[in-house]
């Protein structure tokens, strides 16, 4: 099984469409279709991770092609996730960064918190 098989397997678990996998993730809608249409070589540790988290299962089950089946844990909600609304708005943001721009912003906050923290 692909990585797209996988997909198509557990959105038809969860009873969404790619939309909905976008819009619940948020992976931008062109980046889901896009792997369908021109492949998922490209796809970036953070949009994995975040397929991973929200689908319960881990990262190595959606990357190799020789694991068929994976025990899944429940999937992952908004509201069990831990993050607030907020959070959740900076961490989509981010999944839609390169590497670089994404070490800025990592860098960026980490400076920010160790601000705080001296106050």
């Amino acid at each position: 099984m692909n990585m797209l098989e996988k997909l198509d397997y557990l959105m038809s678990e969860r009873g969404i469409n790619k939309s909905q996998l976008a819009a619940q993730t948020g992976i931008p809608k062109t980046t889901v279709y896009g792997w369908y249409t021109k492949g998922y070589e490209g796809i970036r540790r953070p949009t994995l991770q975040s397929l991973a988290i929200f689908f319960g299962v881990t990262m190595e089950y959606l990357t190799n092609d020789n694991i068929e089946f994976e025990q899944k844990e429940k999937p992952a909600t908004n509201e069990d996730d831990g993050l607030n609304d907020l959070q959740r708005e900076a961490l989509n943001a981010m999944n839609q960064l390169d590497r670089v721009d994404m070490e800025i912003v990592k860098n960026l906050a980490v400076s920010l918190a160790k601000k705080h923290n001296q106050e």
